[in-house]
């Protein structure tokens, strides 16, 4: 933990309210926020992307990967995506050359869950259980 992350928590510490109900409402308020805040940047990405949609329209229409204005450029770059049509081909191709690299390390919790309850252990994973807070209104 890095000296900056310390006293962070030390100045939240200090303004932490007294009572679990202060706590709780603290919490659910800074919750609010965030959800404001989220909804926001959602627009904003929307508005984003359809912007981003007309650049890439016109450059393509003057023929061009690049223009710029007063404060910003923009240069068209194109990469190459994978997307998988068919999945138990993708995954013979895997197992038939080791290549397990082509995919994303991380286990589905669902499916993990619904395997591990039904009594089924998986070779090489773990359980741990995690803690949090479910926050509701009070109507």
């Amino acid at each position: 933990m890095t000296t900056v992350t310390t006293e962070v928590m030390h100045q939240d510490e200090a303004k932490q309210p007294q009572t679990f109900g202060a706590m709780i409402d603290e919490m659910y308020e800074i919750r609010s926020q965030k959800q404001e805040l989220e909804t926001e940047a959602k627009q904003l990405g929307e508005q984003m992307k359809r912007l981003e949609a007309s650049i890439i329209t016109r450059l393509d229409e003057d023929e061009t990967t690049m223009s710029r204005g007063k404060a910003a450029s923009a240069i068209l770059t194109e990469t190459v995506v994978p997307k998988v049509e068919d999945w138990d081909g993708f995954y013979q191709y895997i197992q038939e050359n080791e290549a397990f690299h082509l995919l994303q390390r991380r286990v589905s919790t669902a499916a993990a869950r619904e395997t591990l309850e039904a009594g089924e252990n998986i070779s090489g994973v773990s359980t741990f259980t995690k803690r949090a807070i479910s926050l509701r209104k009070i109507t």
